[in-house]
């Protein structure tokens, strides 16, 4: 592993911290608890092995936290999904009611009837105009 830094340095790019096998991180959680592994003490003895351990601990912690929010993503796409199909049956209805109020709006308007002036009395005695 360590024979070829190029290979080493481009596993660790491409490690896929979202599908760590739980036995992995049951294997390592022991050695993360060791109060030696951690940034400061690894430091004193080694740069490299200062970062790697650094790299280990925020690749278990970003794990863990992934699996709990994993599933609200998923959550979060179902309901998406849901408000565009529902956006786009919106539009489809918005659409077909504005060519409605379009055909109202183009049809000639109707006088509105006379009043008989027999009833011209009433109307005034309703305040009807």
């Amino acid at each position: 592993m360590m024979n070829n830094p190029g290979a080493f340095l481009e596993e660790i790019m491409t490690f896929d911290a979202n599908n760590i096998p739980e036995e992995a991180l049951k294997l390592v959680q022991p050695i993360i608890d060791q109060p030696f592994f951690n940034f400061a003490v690894m430091k004193g003895k080694s740069t490299a092995a200062a970062f790697l351990t650094n790299w280990v601990v925020n690749i278990v912690t970003y794990n863990k936290i992934y699996k709990k929010v994993a599933p609200l993503m998923a959550k979060v796409a179902a309901a998406t999904e849901t408000k565009e199909k529902a956006e786009a049956s919106l539009a489809i209805v918005m659409a077909q009611v504005k060519a409605v109020e379009d055909k109202v709006g183009r049809r000639p308007r109707r006088r509105p009837r006379r009043v008989s002036p027999l009833l011209w009395p009433k109307l005034r005695r309703w305040r009807i105009r």
